[in-house]
């Protein structure tokens, strides 16, 4: 399955550029599908899951605090397009609060960007006593 938002339709080809940056081209009338990870650029899509009864409010600002701080960070900021910031909560089961946060960054660099995000998030966290689940 393949979903995104539509960016070009042309008689041969639609091109869809799905959560995590990639372009995803359908020749259209073949099942074919390229997906492309680097084109013009590519999303850091993350999901953190916190214990139930967390402040969402305050993951929400610690998340968009840790996202522009690494965004406006010497070594990072010429990689990062627009800042990883919270998306939305996307689900709430299990004994957990999953969000989702979602930032665009240059083509290859998704990977490491979302590795510096991660570590700085777990710091943020600790330090306001958020569990990780």
């Amino acid at each position: 399955d393949i979903t995104g938002v539509v960016e070009d339709v042309t008689i041969r080809i639609t091109r869809l550029r799905d959560m995590d940056g990639r372009l995803q081209i359908v020749r259209n009338g073949s099942p074919d599908v390229v997906a492309n990870q680097t084109f013009e650029y590519a999303n850091v899509n993350i999901d953190v899951s916190v214990a139930f009864d967390s402040d969402i409010d305050k993951i929400q600002r610690i998340l968009n605090e840790v996202g522009t701080q690494l965004a406006q960070d010497d070594e990072w900021k010429s990689s990062i397009v627009d800042p990883i910031i919270f998306l939305r909560l996307d689900d709430f089961s299990g004994g957990v609060l999953r969000v989702k946060a979602l930032g665009k960054v240059e083509p290859s660099m998704q990977w490491a960007v979302a590795g510096e995000f991660r570590r700085r998030l777990v710091k943020a966290f600790a330090k306001q006593h958020i569990v990780i689940m």
